[in-house]
This record gives structure tokens, C-alpha cells and sequence, in this order.
């Protein structure tokens, strides 16, 4: 495969201008005073379906609780589009579905260049609009931040300084200043993966967790934070890890700091259909701590490749090939007048290098190589639209050439949008795989029941007792938020799955 060289999305910027579109501003000058209250989220969860139970979250020490729904907002598809995340979020709390709303803050990389951008735009906008427009109380609401970095944004400080005070206080300001708050009502860190891979830097762990706690302790202290809790590696969630931490680090800590109140655990539909661990569960009901599901939607390919779990829109195999044959046919065409006409003829001007108006070509090329969605959209919004969208600029710098990059930006973009689907079909066989299997031994509740339902139940009875989601459930949806399959129930769902999972 042709290495391309990655380069981050400016995002920022075009969420703001297509928010401002939609008739939403950010006013800035608020600060949301107060912080959740046990009445206040018991009143919330009450006006909930007869079916939501709440959980309970302690803040402040031993004997002060605050109700959390079961469905908590966050977690977001990495690629999600701000305004589906937006109005799925909006929705679930208006409509007395989730009280828990959880922002991912990044303070392991430089600050944006255009002070405008916000990592955690999308629950600003939300808490200002529940708020402000509609009226709750941020006393009925659970606000939390988690610290973290990302795929796209990977950290630039070590696995052990990331947990050292610079950065937790750097990521909580952030977040404090961007969801415009007094005081978070919990603060979640994520150990680092290399923190847990390193043999070396696992013999330090629990001293550099204890470490940690002390930070954090002093925070709630301030009153800056009314609880915390740590977030395992996504990918050591459901390991030997977790009960070595358990054992060594965790018991010591909450038996020493009342602070401490959660664990946050990946619990993908590929994992989270085995019930919490008997230590784990034991370690739960005795020191009264919150476990919260992450990453629900996501499972692992025998290959260690990632698949979404999401229902797919259904498109025939016969029709995608078809759009995408066209795709590639006009894209390539419009390519080759450039290479063969356009520029030979503007040699004087200062136009984009050949090989940045060739991607058609690249993926004609390439098109067997690309057997992965998740891996795809990878490269599609690191590599190829960033410096697409350079290329364009480029022609719209050139008079006679508007109409030129114009044509070019539509019939790549077309191409692009053929060209997922087609690799989606690969997706979609193995959720659908898993859909028929599930049918076929009456394990769903009805024909039409999707798969992200199932990962919501199946995380809710293996033990967790809040599942972060957001826009993969869309904003009308009426899950009942409940533990539904018994362990034998649970078993029999990871037989039907687990062949699709297979990579052969």
C-alpha cells in the first residue's frame, strides 16, 4: 500500500460555522453555578419511563449519592458528525433519558491555533441548550469529563507523566472553561495503554496510581471536582489487568479515599457478554463503586481489526458496484485531463503536484487492499481530505481553474462516498451474519431488533451500571436502559457472534 502522510482534521471551525447555521451561538459568558444534588437527579429520574432505574454515583464521601441514569451520553463514534451527536444528546435528556453527560478532553497535545475550536464543543452546546432553553437544573444533571487522548490526536507526553498534576489540572481547566461550570461532579482518567503493555511500567503502576489519587483527592478537596474514577485501556478492559488492579491498587485506593467512586471499562459487544468477574463484582457492592460501559459499539476481528456495530443501510451488492464503477470512471477521467492537459498547458502557474490530483488513480490501484471500514474512514479523514481539500483551495486561487477544482471536488467526493459503501458491504455481512444467527436460535426479542440494542443489553447484564452512548442509537430512541439476559442468555449470544468475528 502507497504510505500517505497523516495529517489531523481541522474540525473545529466547520462545526462552528455549521452550527451558527443552524441557528445555535455559544454565549460564552455563562457559567453553569451548583453542582448535581441527590434530589435533584432522584426528581430527574423519576419523570423517567417506569423502566429506567437509576444508579448511584457517590460524590463528596461515603454517604452523599447522586442518581445516574442508566443511559449516559458519551463515548462517541470517533468520526460521528457534530449535529446527529448534538441533537441525539439534547434529545436524550430532554426527554428524561440520561442525566449522565460525559465530555472526552484531550490534554496531552497542543492547544488548537483558533481559540474558537473546543474539544468538548458538542456538550457545551448541549448543557447550554438543556439549560438555558429548556430550563433543567444543573443540579439534576451528572456533568463528567474524562481525560484521554485519541486515534487522530495521539498524546505528546509520556504514559506516566499524562498522570502526573500538570495534566490532570490542564485537562480539567479545559474542561471547566469549556463547558462553562463551576465544578465537574466527576473527573474519569484513563490509564495509558503503554502504562499496562511495559512490563517496566507495570511494576509501577499501582505507585503511580496512588500518585494520581492524591491528585485527584486534592482537587475534590477544592471542590473543583465532586468525585473520579479511573478508565482501564480500551484494549486490557476485560484482562488478567483488570484483576491484578483490582487486587494491588484499586482495593487499597478506595479503602483510603472516599473520593474515589467508578470504574470506566471498554465493554465492547465481542467482550462484554461475560458477567463482571466475581472479584470485580465483589469490589463493586463492597466499596459502592458506579461501572460504567464505554465503547459498547465496537468489537475486535480475530486480526485484532476493529468492526462497528451498527446497523447498516441496505444497499445491494449489484447497485454499489455499479455507482462506484461511474465514481471511478468520471473521477479518473477529470484526472487525466489534468494530468494530460491542464497542467502541461499552465506549467507557469503554481498549480498542485500531479500525484495530489491522482487519488482516483490510488485507489483504483489500492481497492482490493482496503477490506476494513474502520480502518478505511481512517485514512479517508487523516489522509486523503485533508490534502484533497488543500488541492482545492489551490484551484480556487486560480481564476480559470473554479470551475475546474469545483468539478474535481464533487466527482472525488462522489467517489468517496461510493467507495465506502462498497467497503461497508464487507461490514454489513458480518453484522448481518450475526443478526441471522441470533434470529435463527430466537435470540432476539423481534425480527427487526438491531444489533447496538443488543451490545446496550448485553453491557447492562454483564454488570454495568451505566452505558455511555450517544448518536449510534439516534435521537428518537426508546431503549429500556435494563439488564435483560441471564449468563446462560449471555453465552448463547457470544456463540452466535463470535464466528462472525473470524477473519479467515
Amino acid at each position: 500500500m502507497v504510505m500517505m502522510m497523516s495529517s489531523p482534521m481541522m474540525l473545529g471551525r466547520a462545526r462552528l460555522l455549521q452550527t451558527k447555521a443552524a441557528g445555535a451561538t455559544i454565549r460564552r459568558a455563562t457559567i453553569y453555578l451548583g453542582r448535581a444534588t441527590a434530589v435533584d437527579t432522584a426528581t430527574f429520574v423519576e419523570r423517567a419511563e417506569s423502566s429506567q432505574s437509576g444508579a448511584k454515583l457517590r460524590l463528596g464521601g461515603e454517604d452523599s449519592h447522586v442518581t445516574v441514569t442508566r443511559r449516559g451520553v458519551g463515548s462517541p463514534y470517533l468520526w460521528a458528525k457534530d449535529m446527529p451527536r448534538i441533537e441525539s444528546s439534547k434529545k436524550a435528556v430532554t426527554g428524561y433519558q440520561s442525566n449522565f453527560l460525559q465530555a472526552s478532553i484531550n490534554p496531552y497535545t497542543d492547544a488548537p491555533a483558533n481559540p474558537e475550536d473546543k474539544q468538548s464543543y458538542v456538550e457545551s452546546l448541549v448543557l447550554q441548550e438543556v439549560i438555558e432553553d429548556e430550563g433543567f437544573p444543573r443540579e439534576a444533571l451528572v456533568v463528567s469529563s474524562i481525560l484521554e487522548d485519541s486515534l487522530v490526536q495521539p498524546a505528546n507526553a509520556g504514559p506516566t507523566e499524562r498522570l502526573t498534576a500538570e495534566y490532570i489540572e490542564k485537562g480539567l481547566k479545559i474542561a471547566l472553561d469549556e463547558l462553562k461550570v463551576e465544578a465537574l461532579d466527576q473527573l474519569v482518567v484513563r490509564i495509558p495503554d503503554e502504562l499496562v503493555q511495559s512490563h517496566s511500567l507495570r511494576s509501577k503502576l499501582n505507585d503511580t496510581l496512588a500518585r494520581t489519587a492524591d491528585i485527584l483527592e486534592s482537587l475534590c478537596a477544592s471542590k473543583k471536582i465532586g468525585s473520579y474514577g479511573f478508565a482501564l485501556p480500551a484494549s486490557h478492559s476485560s484482562s488478567s489487568i483488570l484483576e491484578q488492579l483490582l487486587s494491588t491498587t484499586f482495593l487499597t485506593l478506595s479503602e483510603k479515599h472516599s473520593n474515589f467512586s467508578a470504574l470506566q471499562l471498554a465493554m465492547p459487544l465481542s467482550t462484554s457478554i461475560t458477567p463482571l468477574s466475581p472479584a470485580l463484582n465483589e469490589f463493586k457492592t463492597s466499596r459502592d463503586m458506579l461501572i460504567v460501559a464505554d465503547k459498547v459499539f465496537e468489537a475486535s476481528l480475530s486480526n485484532g481489526k476493529p468492526l462497528g456495530i451498527r446497523s447498516h443501510t441496505s444497499h445491494l451488492g449489484e447497485d454499489v458496484a455499479l455507482l462506484l464503477k461511474s465514481a471511478f470512471n468520471l473521477a479518473i477521467s477529470i484526472e487525466r485531463k489534468y494530468m494530460e492537459t491542464i497542467r502541461p498547458e499552465n506549467s507557469e502557474l503554481a498549480l498542485p503536484a500531479v500525484e495530489d490530483v491522482a487519488w482516483a488513480h490510488i485507489l483504483a490501484n489500492q481497492h482490493s487492499q482496503f477490506d476494513n471500514l474502520e480502518e478505511w474512514i481512517y485514512i479517508r479523514e487523516t489522509q486523503i481530505f485533508p490534502r484533497f481539500e488543500v488541492t482545492v483551495k489551490q484551484f480556487e486561487a486560480v481564476e480559470d481553474l473554479k470551475e475546474f477544482g469545483f468539478a474535481y471536488s464533487m466527482a472525488l467526493r462522489e467517489l468517496l462516498k461510493c467507495f465506502t459503501a462498497s467497503v461497508e458491504l464487507l461490514d454489513a455481512s458480518r453484522t448481518d451474519s450475526m443478526l441471522a444467527a441470533l434470529n435463527e436460535n430466537n435470540l432476539l426479542v423481534s425480527p427487526e431488533e438491531r444489533l447496538e440494542h443488543i451490545a446496550v443489553k448485553a453491557a447492562l447484564s454483564a454488570g454495568a451500571d451505566a452505558v455511555l452512548t450517544q448518536e449510534q442509537l439516534g435521537k428518537d430512541s426508546t431503549l429500556a436502559f435494563e439488564a435483560a439476559y441471564s449468563p446462560e442468555y449471555l453465552e448463547r449470544l457470544a456463540a452466535c457472534i463470535r464466528p462472525a468475528l473470524v477473519v479467515e
